[in-house]
């Protein structure tokens, strides 16, 4: 467990906190919009979303452009192949928060 600090840009709310906590992002390249979940519910959405430009890669645990670290552990990563719906992203954070920690 440690830090988890994250806003949206454009936004001024920023979430902090010491616990374990389960992000996830839903991305759509045709609708191009993404979504944004902390323990299983939606907290922020952007349309006209797209990657970030400039990199051929995906990086976790760090903002390549600015060499920004996060401050913490990751502990499992799932890629998927599609867009999740809201309830099968509620449904492994039931899964995983229910494993001991």
């Amino acid at each position: 467990m440690g830090l988890v600090s994250f806003y949206r840009q454009g936004s001024d709310r920023r979430h902090t906190c010491w616990a374990w906590v389960f992000l996830a992002v839903s991305y759509s390249t045709s609708a191009k919009t993404a979504d944004l979940y902390v323990n299983g519910k939606k907290i922020a959405s952007e349309t006209d979303a797209e990657p970030a430009r400039g990199h051929d890669f995906l990086m976790l645990g760090a903002n390549p452009a600015f060499v920004q670290h996060f401050p913490s552990e990751i502990d499992d990563c799932l890629l998927y192949a599609r867009r999740l719906t809201d309830a099968e992203i509620l449904e492994i954070y039931e899964i995983t928060k229910a494993e001991p920690q």
